[in-house]
């Protein structure tokens, strides 16, 4: 049994992406169903927002006082970026990815 208390969660290519903020790490889950769930990787930045658009995962959150970005296509490789504002608070996909930080 797998133990989270989520603070995101996503879907696309098939599978349910869930963000577990255990700041100062994120543990990603994934789930076929969103009934049986598997812990994967643990990314080394407070991510609080997920999202699924035109095949991507983006993740949103904080690293320090930096807010930060990860992307992903499968929800076990992720590539973060530091953004210029601070924490991102909220993502979102429309025709383009939004994000909502503290000072934007």
């Amino acid at each position: 049994m797998v133990t989270a208390d989520p603070t995101g969660m996503a879907y696309g290519n098939g599978k349910f992406v869930c963000i577990d903020n255990n700041a100062p790490n994120a543990n990603i889950f994934t789930s076929p169903d969103a009934i049986t769930w598997t812990q994967g990787v643990t990314i080394a930045n407070s991510l609080t927002k997920i999202t699924f658009g035109f095949g991507l995962f983006v993740a949103v959150g904080s690293n320090g006082p930096n807010g930060v970005a990860c992307t992903s296509t499968d929800a076990v490789n992720w590539s973060c970026v530091t953004t210029g504002a601070q924490q991102l608070n909220m993502v979102a996909f429309g025709y383009v990815y939004n994000g909502i930080g503290n000072d934007i």
